[in-house]
C-alpha cells in the first residue's frame, strides 16, 4: 500500500493533497471517523479538504486554524479542521501534503481535549 493510493486521500487539488494518517496498528482512525459521519456532515468536512487541497490554506479561522499555545510547545505544528462540532487535526508535510491524523466529533465539550490533542501529536 502506498500513500498515493485512493483509500489514503482524502482530497486532491491543484496546492496538493491531504491524505489520512496511518497508526501503528496500520489503521486509519480519522478516516473510520469520516466514513462514519451522517452524509451531510462528510460533505461539509470533504469541503474543507477539499478548500486546503486546492489553495493550501483556508482563511477562515472558525474552520481552520493552528492550535498554537492551546495545544503547547508540542502542539505547534497542529492544525484544526472544525465544521460545527466536528473536529479534524493534522499537521502539514513537506511536498504540498497535509495529513490528518486525528478526529473527533464533539456533543457537549466546547473544545478540544490535551488528549486529543496528544493522539494528533
Amino acid at each position: 500500500m502506498q500513500l498515493s493510493d485512493p483509500e489514503y486521500v482524502a482530497a486532491r487539488g491543484t496546492w496538493g493533497i491531504v491524505e489520512w494518517a496511518v497508526d501503528s496498528r496500520g489503521e486509519m482512525p480519522a478516516r473510520e471517523l469520516y466514513l462514519n459521519l451522517p452524509d451531510d456532515d462528510k460533505a461539509k468536512v470533504l469541503l474543507l479538504f477539499k478548500r486546503l487541497a486546492d489553495f493550501g490554506r483556508i482563511s477562515n479561522t472558525e474552520k481552520f486554524k493552528q492550535l498554537g499555545e492551546r495545544a503547547g510547545s508540542k502542539g505547534r505544528g497542529i492544525w484544526e479542521f472544525k465544521s460545527f462540532q466536528i473536529r479534524f487535526l493534522g499537521e502539514f508535510r513537506p511536498g504540498s501534503r497535509f495529513v490528518v491524523a486525528h478526529g473527533t466529533d464533539i456533543k457537549k465539550a466546547r473544545a478540544l481535549s490535551p488528549a486529543d490533542i496528544g493522539v494528533a501529536i
